[in-house]
């Protein structure tokens, strides 16, 4: 699966990637993607590039140790 947020609003019909939680689809998606059991053996592919992949990695997963 791959992932990014978006720099533009939902049905735009623009592709324009923003970093995790930056952008309109924001932390409470990703968290909740992170944490769903069906997705726990998934790969996870971060679309957005450059200098905060690796802030987006470490995102991704505090969210799966916030897990309970």
């Amino acid at each position: 699966m791959h992932l990014n947020d978006s720099q533009k609003e939902f049905a735009s019909r623009t592709d324009r990637h923003d970093y995790l939680g930056s952008g309109k689809i924001g932390l409470p998606a990703f968290r909740a993607i992170a944490n769903d059991p069906r997705l726990a053996d998934k790969a996870l592919i971060l679309e957005k590039s450059g200098k905060s992949l690796a802030h987006s990695k470490e995102l991704i997963e505090s969210f799966r140790q916030l897990r309970g």
